[in-house]
């Protein structure tokens, strides 16, 4: 696959690790708002993730604990317990918004998820809110999730050529206990491969930290070790 010719990165300076309180953590990062679907599959390929228009990847002295995870879509198979989550959430709709605007409820969800599932204590501005979440690439799209014409929860996704990624989800806690989030991850799954894409990207995967071992229970899946993508369970 053709490197961007726009690809010119450096590296960021040292930054309180977001995952280990006694750690640092460093990032090779750059700007851009040429980057096409084409592009973005390279810099996926590559361990790339993004937010807005800064793409970025780990590169910590002496850690790597950060691993890029992808599910290959029409090998995926969901598990017992995943066919309960699907089950359970049968009355959730999902549209698809394929040039995301600020919408009513947008900032709501979102700004409501990080302080009860983060416990964020900063106050979030309507302008913050639209420079990190809405200003993105031409291959962004939102998937809304509703019940009941209520909006439950947003999906932020890239959609390239060969991969869809999974940028963020927000969600009202009163749904946790359907396990939205897990469901939002079968629904785009399935939604992947309904849309012949080969590749469902879900971010890093952080060794010893348990709240994203989530990402492993989508088998069999792959991971980007050594500048090689290899399939484990």
């Amino acid at each position: 696959m053709e490197k961007p010719p726009f690809l010119a990165t450096g590296f960021t300076q040292s930054l309180s690790c977001p995952y280990f309180s006694n750690l640092e953590a460093r990032y090779s990062s750059f700007f851009s708002k040429n980057c096409s679907p084409k592009d973005y599959d390279y810099l996926l390929e590559q361990g790339f993730r993004r937010l807005g228009f800064y793409f970025y990847k780990p590169q910590c002295t002496g850690c790597q604990k950060c691993v890029p995870l992808r599910v290959e879509v029409k090998k995926f198979q969901p598990s017992r317990s995943q066919k309960k989550i699907l089950k359970k959430n049968n009355g959730i709709q999902v549209a698809v918004i394929q040039k995301p605007k600020i919408k009513a409820g947008y900032f709501q969800i979102y700004q409501n998820y990080l302080k009860e599932r983060y416990g964020q204590k900063e106050h979030l501005s309507l302008e913050s809110f639209e420079l990190h979440m809405l200003h993105n690439p031409s291959f962004c799209q939102i998937f809304e999730y509703r019940k009941e014409e209520k909006l439950v929860g947003l999906s932020w996704l890239d959609r390239t050529e060969k991969g869809l990624s999974a940028v963020y989800f927000a969600y009202d806690q009163a749904f946790k206990k359907n396990s939205l989030g897990i469901f939002s991850l079968l629904y785009e799954l399935d939604w992947a491969k309904k849309n012949n894409i080969p590749f469902y990207y879900l971010g890093f995967w952080v060794r010893g930290a348990p709240h994203m071992d989530y990402k492993k229970t989508l088998k069999p899946h792959q991971i980007l070790e050594d500048q090689c993508w290899r399939e484990e369970g």
